[in-house]
This record gives structure tokens, sequence and C-alpha cells, in this order.
């Protein structure tokens, strides 16, 4: 009797013969959609995540998706789940695809940094864009008491906040145009990176600040904000380009600015605030790849520190040269757009 190799093993041309006059037509069809839903699922969550590290911040469109709502790709899982209870053996699958959406694409983190901590000498560093006068200045007050970070780095400063949310402890306060820096170690120096060779809105400072028995060097920043160019996005669909491209290029040329300046500045070194960039991005990854990013060294879970449209998106960081990120995480909202972001080094 002919046979043939088809299911679990080898078995006749009579047997698959009498499988199909007996599996209706219907199951097989939702058996075969359900098995290229699990693939197909897998393979675009994989697609994703390599087009964003490829085109996020390079094309302009790219950009829109990087700084989209990423969340939106667990939406299918509605569909797919249902399918499966046809394919069981698929589930798999689907766990799989689930661990690249919630890990690499929306960009969990694992604090593997911590890992060989040797214990010594820390500074804790707190950063937040507070929008103006958005923050609620009492809950920034408590925060920076429950905290007690060594460092403060503010963006969108208005003067006299500080008043409000320094109480705790003596610091030493810088604050010019929209950045203000609060230390409890002396400011020894302070230079503007924003004052020349500067294209676009944002403002950047460099310090060297004073602890006891060494030098820390520390760079507070704001880069140009891409959120005004993604709402007329929003209103006007892709006739948006130019301005996005045009913030694409700003962002880029400020950050080459910032880096040039944190490499005079030598080590030890933080850089702490709104870089307006996620991790992705092919500006920061070409910049940044070298200094360590303390959420993804020392934080547990998304880190997200922007919320806005339901779309939640890590922009504000921590980066280090001759740091050892201990700790970080994102503090409850201060009624900013922005949580607060909060590292500890050794």
């Amino acid at each position: 009797m002919p046979s043939s190799c088809w299911g679990k093993g080898c078995v006749s041309s009579a047997g698959k013969a009498a499988y199909n006059r007996l599996v209706p037509r219907w199951k097989k069809f939702i058996r075969f959609v359900a098995a290229a839903s699990a693939w197909g699922y897998l393979g675009i969550a994989i697609a994703l995540c390599i087009f964003l590290r490829v085109v996020g911040d390079r094309w302009w469109w790219g950009s829109v998706l990087l700084f989209g709502p990423r969340w939106v790709i667990l939406l299918p899982l509605a569909v797919v789940l249902p399918l499966i209870i046809m394919r069981p053996r698929l589930i798999w699958v689907v766990l799989l695809s689930l661990l690249v959406v919630l890990g690499p694409l929306m960009g969990f983190c694992l604090p593997w940094g911590r890992i060989g901590s040797s214990g010594s000498a820390r500074v804790t560093v707190l950063t937040c864009n507070i929008h103006s006068r958005s923050a609620d200045a009492k809950a920034m007050a408590l925060l920076i008491e429950k905290t007690n970070p060594d460092i403060v780095a503010l963006q969108e400063w208005q003067p006299g906040l500080e008043q409000a949310m320094l109480k705790s402890g003596r610091w030493y306060v810088h604050g010019e145009g929209e950045l203000l820096l609060a230390s409890r170690y002396p400011i020894a120096k302070i230079q503007s990176i924003s004052s020349r060779n500067w294209v676009g809105p944002g403002e950047a400072f460099v310090y060297e600040l004073r602890p006891p028995g060494r030098t820390l060097r520390f760079i507070n920043l704001h880069l140009a904000s891409p959120h005004r160019q993604f709402e007329t996005f929003i209103a006007v669909g892709p006739a948006a380009a130019p301005v996005i491209r045009n913030n694409i290029y700003t962002r880029g040329q400020q950050s080459q600015r910032v880096l040039q300046a944190a490499s005079e500045a030598g080590e030890p070194l933080l850089i702490a605030g709104d870089f307006n960039m996620p991790t992705e991005s092919v500006i920061f990854r070409r910049d940044w790849s070298s200094y360590s990013d303390a959420f993804c060294a020392g934080g547990v879970g998304w880190g997200y520190t922007y919320h806005s449209r339901r779309t939640p998106i890590r922009i504000d960081h921590v980066l280090s040269q001759g740091w050892k990120c201990r700790s970080a995480w994102t503090a409850p909202s201060v009624g900013s757009p922005h949580r607060p972001l909060v590292a500890v080094f050794e």
C-alpha cells in the first residue's frame, strides 16, 4: 500500500484520505489561519524591533513610529489567542512573540548592571522636566526629601520654583535659562554648551562639582522637543514631513554638540536630562552607545518617563562614564507630563 509521511509520522494514503473525510474543511481552514496568525505575529514583532532601530530618527516615518504608541502591537492578540485553541501546540510561538513585544519592542529592562556592586561611595541623581509651572512644587519637594538626592537636574524650570522644592539641607544652586542644577556639593565651574554652535531650541550646561576629595563632572541638558512636530503630523499627516525632518536634524546636531563637550570634560562624568530620544533612536545609539544608561543598567520594567496621548515613552535619561549604576527608577507623577527619574551610582 502506498504511503506518505504526514502528521506525526508516516501514514498510508488511505489513512490520510479518511482523515480528510472526517475533519471538516472549516476546521482545517481555521487551523491554517491560526498557524499563519501565530507565526505572522512573531514575524511582525521582530520586524518592528529591527525597523525602529534601523530607521528611527533616520527617516521621518521611522521617527513617527519611534515616538508612537507601541502598546497597540498587543491588540492583535485579541484575535490570535482565540485561534490558538485550534492549534494549542503553537502557544509557545505566541509566548515568544509576547516576550519580543514586552521586552525589546516596548523596552522592558532588567537590572543586569547591579551585578558586582562594590558598595563604594554613592551619588544619587534626580532629573525631571517640570514643564514650567505644570509640576506641583509641594509634590516635588516631598520627592526630593524622600529620595535625598545629591544632585537635582531640572529642565523647563521657572525662577522661584527652587525655593519651594529645595527645602531640606544645604544646596548649591545654579539656574540659567530653562535649566536648574541643585547640588549638595560646591559648584566650582559652569560652562554653557548651548551658548555657541547650537542649533534650535533647548539648552545644555556642563558643571564641575567638588565632593569631598574628588571632582565630579555633570551635564544637565534639554534637547529640542519633537512633540510639536508630531502634533502637526496628527493634524495634517504626511505634509508634516519637512518639519519632522528638520527636528531630526536639530536633535542630531545638538546631541553631537553635547557629546563633544562630554568628551572634553573627561571622567568621571554624569549626564542627565530630557534627551527627547528613546534608546532605540539612531541618533541616541550613534552618540551615546559608549555611555552607560542608568535605567538600562539598574532599572526594572519599562521606566517610561513621558506620558502624553496614552503614549508612554522613555526619553529622559541619566548616562554615566566612570560610574556604576546601582539602581534606577521612575518616581510617581509630580504634575508634569514627565516622570522624575532617580538613579544611584557608585
